[in-house]
């Protein structure tokens, strides 16, 4: 296939993923709409060892982490049009 190198690993990520069985963690989110994340078999173990160690079930894991705020990045500075 002639397409960039980014693109092949992008390809294979998908087809590497698409051959992992998918687990599904049912949980509420504040909004109170009902969610299914779709997580793979590492990121399950993960979340695993997260609510083991914090005492909750995943789906209480899922409703706290929905309350986490996302980081802002930093916005690149502005550039003055009028300047020369």
């Amino acid at each position: 296939m002639d397409l960039p190198d980014d693109d092949i690993a992008f390809l294979c990520g998908l087809v590497k993923l698409s051959r992992q069985r998918v687990n599904y963690i049912h949980w509420v989110d504040r909004d109170g709409s009902n969610r299914n994340t779709a997580v793979t078999a590492a990121e399950l173990e993960r979340i695993n060892g997260l609510t083991k160690k914090l005492g909750i079930s995943k789906a209480e894991l899922f409703q706290k982490a929905a309350h986490i705020p996302v980081a802002k990045l930093p916005r690149p500075p502005k550039t003055d049009p009028q300047a020369g």
